[in-house]
């Protein structure tokens, strides 16, 4: 998805990402509960948001994550 919203920032147009819980995504990600609970999936996670950010995107929402992944710790 990095490839496409850099094309679409370049293009003028405004990118919002969502990362953690998607709900378009719920059965892939074995169900409504929270994401990124293990370091692994957070340092995942993290990388997502860093990759969403130099793309362009001009915010991000960040759902049913750790406060402590959230912040970036």
């Amino acid at each position: 998805m990095v490839n496409t919203i850099r094309k679409l920032t370049e293009a003028g147009l405004p990118v919002m990402g969502h990362l953690g819980l998607t709900p378009q995504h719920v059965h892939r990600l074995g169900g409504m509960r929270q994401q990124a609970r293990n370091d692994e999936a957070a340092q995942e996670l993290i990388l997502d948001a860093l990759a969403l950010e130099d793309a362009g995107a001009f915010a991000l929402v960040l759902e049913a994550i750790p406060d402590s992944v959230a912040k970036g710790k």
